[in-house]
């Protein structure tokens, strides 16, 4: 086994035994709370990823951010490793960079408009989520009742047999449910297939609003005092903004120099060239 192979084996023990020691209470409780159409909970998120986009085009800025910074950041990789690299070297790579995620937020849409909201491992299978979909239907109706489970735009159908990871659900995602033809609800209100005690009521809704947490396999270095700056943040200091935020910076249509600070213009130059040097820009001599 080569050197590398053997910092990516360790890294990946330590991503196991950090997966362990966060998602310790998922299978106790995983969150199942159910909303009415038109109601949704309060976003809490805390940390960015992929979110596969809902069938109403309704995705949140945060959401299209998250989105747009996962295919840049492929994009960046895939150029990287265009040159003479291992599959084993670009595994440590990516190893060094990944996060671990105490869970995965799915949000389950039905086509009446009412959503399931629940927690699963982000190595789960999806074959785990269609079980716990079902188990929010009514007792009386939950084996009458069939359906498929896809991502939209474009519509995808999941793989019972992939991971959420495989199937890029992780770190929050919102998937769609398409009832089988002959195994769909018959009549009644919105929702009256699911289990009354699951539905939102006060409080709860901030429950299954919040965005997973989120741990480096590999511990980023501390900021130096001085790269900080004088407010000790970060904020104005002049260090070298993160790549999240130079990306987020090109998104947004802001220009950013090599450091990510504000390029310098000629104009700029040229008010300054003159209080530098002590004369006015139009003294010839």
């Amino acid at each position: 086994m080569s050197t590398t192979e053997r910092r990516l084996q360790n890294l990946q023990s330590k991503k196991d035994k950090i997966e362990r020691e966060m998602h310790s209470e998922i299978e106790i409780d995983r969150g199942l709370i159910v909303y009415r159409a038109g109601s949704a909970p309060v976003p809490m998120e805390r940390s960015s990823g992929a979110a596969a986009a809902s069938g109403d085009g309704g995705k949140s800025d945060g959401s299209l951010v998250a989105a747009r910074m996962k295919r840049m950041e492929e994009e960046r990789k895939k150029r990287e490793e265009g040159g003479f690299t291992t599959k084993a070297m670009r595994d440590l790579e990516r190893m060094k960079k990944a996060k671990v995620y105490s869970h995965a937020q799915i949000r389950v849409n039905f086509s009446d408009g009412t959503h399931l909201h629940a927690k699963f491992f982000p190595r789960e299978k999806v074959s785990v989520v269609r079980s716990v979909i079902k188990s929010a239907f009514k007792p009386s109706l939950a084996q009458s009742l069939d359906f498929d489970i896809y991502v939209a735009p474009p519509r995808r159908l999941l793989n019972d047999t992939n991971t959420l990871e495989d199937e890029e659900l992780v770190p929050a995602a919102k998937i769609h449910v398409s009832w089988k033809v002959g195994a769909s609800p018959v009549g009644g209100a919105a929702g009256c297939y699911l289990r009354e005690e699951l539905f939102s009521e006060g409080n709860n809704a901030v429950a299954a609003s919040s965005f997973p947490d989120a741990k480096h396999i590999v511990k980023e270095p501390k900021a130096s005092a001085n790269s900080k700056g004088k407010d000790g943040n970060g904020n104005g200091g002049g260090g070298a903004p993160s790549k999240e935020e130079l990306l987020m910076q090109r998104m947004l249509g802001k220009k950013a120099g090599l450091l990510g600070g504000r390029k310098s213009s000629s104009n700029d130059s040229d008010k300054d060239g003159g209080k530098k040097s002590g004369k006015p820009k139009w003294f010839k001599g």
